[in-house]
């Protein structure tokens, strides 16, 4: 579990805090993510953190991040960890971190979340909803449907039949990812 004092552990009997002291990158925790291999990814107020069930390592702006406010962390279907920051998102390939940000088309660098659905990333902004393929950005807004352009940290999911739900500040909006790409 995550909190502003670290990251805790249960076993079933007994509770253990990680914290800085332990190597954690900062204690104020703001999202968890299991990987596909196990690998906890705990990102925070001031970085992010890779714990592998022995040991922490450490990632910030120095390692390629473009900020160090972490609000979203997932995993694409080829392993790649989606890292949405305060001042753009990530594409941890590896060893290589790719950055985005407004300057590469994204609508706003305050970005609380991303997935990747049929072939195209899904950023959550304060300035609406944007697809991304790789190349080429387009933004959905309140103007195009949205519930507001102004969207939650974290507050997405694909439910069972396949569509795309996703919190504003406005109520919920649903979309096919199917049908989005215009």
């Amino acid at each position: 579990f995550g909190s502003y004092s670290g990251l805790y552990k249960y076993d079933n009997k007994n509770w253990t805090l990680f914290s800085e002291e332990d190597g954690l990158c900062f204690n104020e925790i703001s999202c968890l993510f299991e990987d596909s291999k196990g690998i906890l990814w705990i990102g925070t107020e001031n970085g992010l953190s890779k714990y592998d069930g022995d040991k922490f390592t450490n990632y910030n702006m120095d390692d390629g991040l473009p900020y160090f406010e972490i609000h979203s962390i997932a995993e694409d279907i080829d392993g790649n960890l989606l890292i949405a920051t305060t001042m753009g998102f990530s594409i941890f390939e590896g060893t290589e971190i790719k950055n985005y940000m407004t300057n590469d088309g994204l609508s706003d660098n305050t970005c609380y979340f991303i997935f990747k659905e049929q072939d195209n990333y899904f950023i959550g902004t304060n300035r609406g909803l944007n697809r991304f393929d790789g190349k080429n950005f387009k933004v959905y807004s309140s103007e195009s449907g949205l519930a507001a352009s102004e969207l939650n940290s974290g507050a997405y999911m694909k439910d069972k039949t396949g569509k795309i739900w996703v919190g504003t500040n406005n109520g919920i909006s649903i979309f096919d990812p199917g049908i989005l790409f215009d």
